[in-house]
């Protein structure tokens, strides 16, 4: 859910996914409501409805999910790690948001990423928090912006990178 929500396009969901079901759509059966009342299921719907709101109030996730200027690769040749990261913009240049995601089950720590200059950025998403059922491998202070360039964009910044997961990270400046 998190890479579909931050990859470009409008978003296709099946009436249901926010409850984790294990089987599609149903369209002559009632929704699996009672999945409410397993753990796993609970967390994942408390992600979902946090990534909801998070990319309803992150205009750089929509604005220009139809133009090549709302996307930008960061780095998509990390085969070894499987890793990939991209900038997701909005139409204000100080508008936009770091993506990165881990199709591994290794956790990455000191993981370094280019990125554009910013005072710090925070991380603003984490599929790995606790609450939704993760290992809570989180970045919980600002993460500072080194002058020295990577991926081709001028700053860099290290970061820890959840198993099987991902983050969104947010430049704050002054």
């Amino acid at each position: 859910m998190g890479y579909l929500v931050a990859h470009p396009g409008k978003k296709l969901l099946f009436m249901g996914s926010e409850l984790a079901p294990f089987s599609e759509w149903k369209d002559l059966e009632q929704l699996d409501w009672h999945l409410l009342h397993y753990d796993q299921h609970l967390s994942f719907n408390h992600y979902f409805i946090d990534l909801m709101h998070l990319y309803k109030d992150s205009s750089s996730l929509y604005e220009m999910d139809h133009h090549s200027d709302g996307f930008q690769w960061i780095d998509v040749n990390n085969h070894h790690q499987s890793i990939i990261s991209f900038i997701r913009k909005g139409t204000n240049k100080e508008d936009y948001l770091i993506a990165v995601f881990n199709f591994t089950p290794i956790p990455y720590h000191h993981y370094r990423v280019g990125v554009e200059e910013a005072e710090y950025y925070e991380e603003i998403m984490n599929s790995d928090r606790e609450v939704y059922g993760g290992s809570n491998q989180i970045n919980p202070v600002p993460l500072v912006v080194r002058n020295e360039g990577f991926h081709g964009l001028s700053h860099s910044i290290e970061l820890t990178i959840p198993p099987y997961g991902f983050v969104y990270l947010q430049p704050v400046f002054n």
